[in-house]
């Protein structure tokens, strides 16, 4: 996976490095220490079916209408930033810092929220950035300026 990181003055093209399994392991961790169970009751005309994220599934049917009783894991959104990684989208590498004390201050539980901060540190510690190229930002607009004119006279 890329990723590249912007300032003022340059742009820095970066290879992630990363062990699948560690991820898919760490991704296993949070689930099942942080994830957080919320008790839904829904009334539908449609009829739902539990998944692995459902725990004590109840249904009663009173005519067209269903009645649903469960809960339901509620997983931290350090969940869908590593499958991001697993995805290879880059965009997760910002998302993941700006949003690291937000994902954290969801929680309710003190215990889960260390936990949380403990499976952010092992994700940066699982990541390496190697750098493959630092762009200054001048240079950058004149390799775009240059290709304008170049694709100008093709047509």
């Amino acid at each position: 996976m890329y990723y590249f990181k912007y300032n003022d003055t340059n742009i820095e093209k970066y290879v992630v490095h990363f062990n699948r399994d560690e991820l898919i392991n760490l991704r296993y961790n949070v689930v099942t220490n942080c994830s957080e169970l919320l008790h839904q009751e829904i009334d539908s005309n449609e009829e739902l079916y539990p998944n692995s994220k459902i725990k004590n599934f109840n249904k009663k049917k009173n005519g067209n209408i269903y009645h649903y009783s469960f809960d339901e894991y509620v997983y931290p959104r350090l969940v869908s930033y590593i499958d991001m990684i697993l995805r290879s989208d880059d965009r997760a590498i910002e998302i993941i810092v700006a949003d690291r004390q937000n994902d954290i201050d969801l929680l309710k539980d003190e215990t889960k929220k260390n936990k949380l901060d403990e499976y952010y540190n092992r994700l940066e510690r699982l990541l390496s950035f190697e750098l493959l190229i630092t762009i200054d930002m001048d240079e950058s607009k004149d390799i775009k300026r240059r290709t304008r004119k170049i694709l100008k006279k093709r047509v």
